[in-house]
């Protein structure tokens, strides 16, 4: 005779069973209304007609660009009335790319599928420079096939190493994890992480801290809310022993992987470019939020006004992390410009309510700058000598974490490349964050260190020193690059500091960018940028078309127990 309590188990199963047929039922029927009103939309803009209007993208980052791509694809506007005003940052005054190969891109060279849902629906779509006949989506993964992520390393100060993360919280960590993953956003403004965990700093000693870190950029003194933000869009990640499993790693400089793909498509459609303009104002119509002109300034000819129309858009990228960077070499530090005197965001902020407050962000250097560094080799020796040390086989590496290093020194092990790339040359890229400190065997802060001093410090951490005169021998270039703004989007602040991306009783007007005000997203990730760009265009133009929503990993009970098991008392 069966008993009750597996009846009732059978009875909740079958209950269940039922449930979730008429879950997926309901959302089969959702689906098809969601494809019959794309398809009506898309009838609708296929009719309709723009005539003159002109659309200004004011920055030439990731946002811009995407943007962009999104006027032409999903609007069908006319590439040669869209005008990008800037580039990124990574032009001088003259117009020559700040760094020769490789670019000394932001550092992130590791991306996760789940939480990139609109940088991989663009970038599906955008054709590989290396691989016409694959998208760069699918150059990504062909690279993620052919070199799979392993763990991050540690190395200590005596040379151990180890790629098995300790599960060293303590009772008091996960206690203060449990209850700020349970904290609303709206209560933690303004903190920092180290104000929460100040009664149990063991936390920040704890391996999995140094992998969060190295590969989202938080310091101890970031935002506590983005923080949070940051565990529960990567909640996946969480209840895994090794946090990067899953991530894909890019063997391949970001900026010829992205962003040249990007402006290819963009110059293939017309759109007008323009890398070496500035814009330093803009002006509003008397007491409303319609953009009237903006001020550019150009190396090529005298500073002029552009004169918007009644209908034309203007879209704001309003900060640049890689703003006001510098380069060096070999034999010398990277240098950098600090003039803030005609901060576009500063100067419409203080004309106007409701475009944000740049100070949280940009007052504070010394919290928010980092050395990345790039080293080319001829030859494999180093990267065959790194495999040993690590126990990797070849390109498999993960990053390599020096955690006793004064500088915080981390480098990824797998070399990256490209097609052209010289296949007897390896490029490494590494960064440190504390670049203020005495190195501890080149006895300068980082900052002040040239590539090969850099490069000497770098040998010491990985007891390298009995090779160091053949690798040294080996080493064709290495080039700091310093990025005063590097971690600037994680500084905590006021939600309000971040104007909205479509601001408040305003028209015509759009702020995108990682200092932008997005709900539940983090602006440490690619994703950031894409999505504000999208969701900027979509708004102007009145596309009534889905957005990839931002993943609620946290939403799904499997994955939160799981989190629950690892962190929970």
């Amino acid at each position: 005779m069966m008993g009750k309590k597996l009846k009732k188990i059978i009875a909740a199963g079958i209950t269940a069973t039922a449930a979730a047929g008429t879950l997926i039922a309901v959302k089969k029927q959702r689906e098809k209304q969601l494809l019959h009103h794309e398809q009506t939309m898309i009838e609708e803009v296929n009719k309709r007609d723009y005539k003159d209007m002109q659309v200004y993208f004011v920055g030439g980052g990731l946002a811009s660009l995407s943007g962009a791509v999104y006027l032409l694809r999903d609007c069908h506007f006319k590439g040669e009335n869209i005008h990008i005003l800037g580039g990124m940052g990574i032009m001088d005054e003259k117009g020559n790319k700040l760094s020769t190969k490789p670019f000394p891109f932001k550092g992130k060279h590791m991306f996760f599928k789940e939480t990139s849902e609109n940088f991989w629906e663009l970038f599906s779509y955008i054709p590989s420079l290396s691989y016409p006949d694959k998208s760069v989506v699918e150059e990504m993964l062909s690279n993620y096939q052919n070199h799979s992520l392993a763990k991050p390393c540690f190395i200590d100060r005596n040379g151990n190493v180890t790629d098995k993360l300790r599960k060293d919280f303590s009772l008091q960590d996960k206690k203060a994890l449990g209850k700020l993953l349970a904290s609303k956003d709206s209560k933690l403004q303004q903190r920092t992480i180290r104000d929460w965990f100040k009664e149990t700093p063991h936390f920040f000693d704890t391996d999995f801290w140094y992998v969060w870190q190295t590969s989202f950029g938080f310091q101890k003194w970031s935002s506590l809310a983005l923080f949070r933000r940051s565990l529960l869009r990567m909640m996946t990640l969480l209840g895994k022993t090794n946090p990067l499993e899953g991530a894909i790693p890019i063997p391949v400089d970001p900026y010829i992987l992205f962003i040249k793909p990007l402006l290819a498509y963009l110059e293939k459609h017309h759109v007008n470019i323009y890398p070496t303009y500035g814009v330093t104002d803009i002006d509003f119509d008397k007491d409303t939020l319609i953009p009237s002109s903006i001020h550019v300034t150009c190396p090529e000819r005298e500073d002029y006004i552009i004169s918007l129309k009644e209908k034309d858009l203007c879209i704001i990228e309003n900060g640049f992390i890689a703003a006001y960077s510098g380069t060096g070499s070999l034999k010398g530090k990277a240098s950098s410009s600090f003039s803030m005197k005609k901060e576009l965001w500063k100067n419409i902020a203080d004309k106007k309510q409701g475009l944000g407050n740049p100070t949280p962000f940009f007052h504070n250097r010394e919290q928010t700058h980092k050395i990345s560094f790039h080293i080319s080799c001829k030859g494999r020796h180093f990267q065959k000598l790194i495999e040993k040390k690590c126990g990797n086989g070849p390109g498999k590496g993960a990053y390599i974490i020096l955690k006793d290093s004064n500088w915080l020194m981390s480098i990824l092990a797998t070399p990256y490349s490209h097609k052209e790339q010289d296949k007897e040359k390896t490029i490494f890229w590494g960064y440190g964050q504390y670049i203020d400190r005495l190195g501890d065997y080149v006895q300068k802060p980082m900052k002040e260190c040239s590539g090969e001093e850099i490069m000497k410090e770098l040998l010491h951490h990985l007891h390298l020193e009995k090779e160091e005169t053949a690798i040294m021998g080996s080493v064709i270039e290495t080039v700091p690059y310093y990025i005063p703004y590097a971690h600037s989007s994680l500084q905590p602040g006021h939600s309000s500091d971040r104007p909205n991306i479509i601001p408040e009783q305003s028209q015509r007007l759009a702020f995108i960018g990682p200092f932008t005000n997005i709900p539940e997203d983090v602006p440490c990730m690619e994703e950031y940028s894409v999505r504000s760009g999208r969701m900027a265009v979509y708004h102007l133009l009145n596309m009534d078309m889905g957005i990839c929503p931002v993943t609620s990993h946290y939403k799904d009970p499997k994955i939160v127990m799981d989190v629950l098991k690892k962190f929970c008392p």
